[in-house]
């Protein structure tokens, strides 16, 4: 499956392929960040009386799936697509004039606050509490796995509110007093946090669209990372099987290279049908984002599913293929076994992506 590309993308593809071959993983967080936000990739999305660009989806896939292939630190997609598309969708036009530039310059920074210890992944499976008082909120809980969180100036925070069982979403600055930050490093080397707020106080103006209406706005913001994700894994798993295709005819066995054992073109065969067809399904994910929200979330889902299904076969094969040396500290190949590790757990998991084609397929 093939897309077509205009002479703009594939001028933007360019460029951002020759950046990932320059730059590479060895540039720090905050030199990536200043040269996305020079090359103007921190506007993807967003509306153009801010300074974005907007209807960009295609744009987003090619710059993930280059990001991927070049093992580029994830953390674009929290700050930039999953809290940038909340903001776009429900912000309040002073909220809007006030983060977005900040965003797109590089300025600000944000992290999605949801996920909640002991708690399986589900967007409306929150205990986090918000309380009104006279002027705000109170805010009382504990979100873990905030990525991007030691890097964040805000934190997109979901809450009940009052009791109330349906989530609503909530800027919260990263210094309001009686938040606390626990700081640590993932598994596959990004930078995380657990954040506790102990009735941190939050005024009404950082309350992102309408109270108890926040399930719908936080849907649509994480099938859209998901989707960059997805596209993402693409990247990863085309360096994985590009790399253990250049070692298998290098190695040598027997006086030959593994390569030429028709057991090992086999697996590699196999492997290459794996990839493309990822490559297809992110590509239609990447497609349907901006039809009717059943059609998008059920797109996404199927996408999920098998694009983690298609990284763990292609990744244990790679390191299977590598022998020994697929999983030292030293070699790329486990780098990326644990970015497409890391890829399966964030924003569900394949059960729950998988339990939520089942349930769209029956409601329709």
């Amino acid at each position: 499956m093939d897309l077509n590309l205009t002479e703009e993308q594939q001028a933007f593809r360019d460029s951002v392929v020759r950046f990932v071959e320059k730059e590479g993983s060895t540039s720090s967080i905050q030199e990536t960040w200043n040269s996305f936000a020079e090359l103007g990739w921190l506007s993807l999305g967003f509306e153009e009386e801010f300074g974005g660009f907007p209807d960009s989806d295609v744009e987003l896939m090619l710059l993930a799936e280059a990001f991927g292939k070049g093992g580029i630190a994830a953390h674009y997609y929290s700050s930039v697509v999953l809290c940038g598309t909340a903001l776009s969708l429900a912000g309040t036009p002073e909220q809007k004039s006030r983060l977005i530039p900040a965003i797109i310059s590089g300025e600000t920074r944000a992290a999605f606050a949801h996920a909640e210890p002991e708690r399986h992944y589900g967007l409306e499976n929150i205990s986090c509490a918000a309380s009104r008082d006279a002027d705000g909120f109170r805010l009382t809980g504990t979100k873990t796995m905030v990525l991007d969180g030691p890097h964040a100036d805000y934190f997109l925070t979901t809450a009940c509110v009052d009791g109330n069982r349906d989530i609503s979403l909530f800027l919260v600055p990263a210094d309001t007093v009686s938040t606390q930050r626990r700081d640590f490093t993932t598994t596959d080397g990004q930078r995380a946090s657990e954040v506790t707020f102990e009735g941190a106080r939050i005024g009404i103006d950082l309350l992102l669209g309408k109270a108890h209406e926040g399930l719908a706005i936080v849907e649509e913001a994480t099938d859209r990372t998901t989707a960059a994700l997805c596209a993402d894994a693409v990247g990863a798993m085309r360096h994985l099987f590009e790399t253990t295709l250049d070692y298998v005819k290098t190695r040598t066995q027997f006086d030959r290279s593994i390569g030429s054992f028709q057991a090992v073109q086999h697996r590699l065969a196999d492997l290459y049908v794996e990839l493309e067809l990822a490559k297809a399904i992110s590509l239609y994910a990447n497609l349907q984002l901006q039809k009717p929200a059943q059609e998008r979330k059920l797109a996404i889902s199927q996408a999920k599913v098998q694009l983690v299904q298609a990284a763990q076969q292609i990744s244990r094969q790679a390191i299977q293929l590598h022998g020994g040396m697929g999983m030292t500290e030293e070699y790329h190949v486990g780098h990326y076994f644990k970015r497409l590790i890391a890829f399966e757990a964030w924003l569900g998991n394949m059960d729950y992506h998988a339990r939520r084609i089942e349930n769209l397929q029956s409601s329709q």
